[in-house]
């Protein structure tokens, strides 16, 4: 499946993040995120939406937790994109059919 990970690569947040490498979660979406998905990063940014963009992929590889709250999730093949992916063009918002499920996959993730 194709997942969407919501990750701010410009500030630190209270995560536990390791961009590329670990995707820190809270257990509610621990349902959400499987081993073997492949992911597509997203920064978002509530106050500048020119900010908000798709911009790296890779693997979820294996997921652990140690206290039954958190979770981890190790990330695999992962690569940056070459330019940043806005999801505004035209001034309208890209949509995903599913909220989740990505319905037009750019070539830079097709070629995992």
């Amino acid at each position: 499946m194709y997942i969407i990970l919501s990750q701010r690569k410009d500030i630190d947040l209270s995560y536990s993040d390791d961009l590329y490498s670990v995707y820190h979660f809270p257990a509610r979406y621990k349902s959400q995120i499987k081993v073997g998905d492949i992911f597509v990063y997203y920064q978002g940014d509530r106050y500048n939406r020119e900010h908000r963009v798709y911009f790296g992929t890779g693997y979820v590889n294996n997921i652990y937790t140690v206290d039954g709250e958190s979770y981890y999730a190790e990330l695999i093949k992962c690569q940056s994109f070459e330019n940043e992916i806005p999801i505004y063009l035209n001034d309208e918002l890209e949509r995903f059919d599913d909220g989740f499920a990505i319905s037009n996959i750019p070539s830079e993730i097709s070629s995992l």
